[in-house]
């Protein structure tokens, strides 16, 4: 994940977007096998819709849907309108 876009900023308030996460499974650990990624103005609270994985652990693909989740939550935020 080194290679991370770099975020916009905020098309409210130009604050800075930060990437959050829910239940991630970065570091195994799961919450009825759900996680969840989105960004979200450290200012005025402004985010993404939130990208949910499912189930990642009995496919072994935890990581790679996190970082998948990761650019789909960068993309929306700075390609929103």
């Amino acid at each position: 994940m080194s290679d991370k876009e770099k975020l916009l900023p905020c098309p409210f308030c130009g604050g800075k977007g930060l990437r959050k996460t829910e239940n991630s499974c970065v570091d195994m650990q799961f919450d009825d096998d759900h996680d969840y990624f989105w960004v979200e103005c450290k200012e005025c609270g402004a985010r993404t819709k939130a990208i949910h994985i499912k189930n990642a652990r009995y496919r072994n693909t935890c990581k790679d849907e996190l970082i998948e989740a990761e650019t789909k939550a960068d993309n929306a935020w700075n390609t929103r309108v």
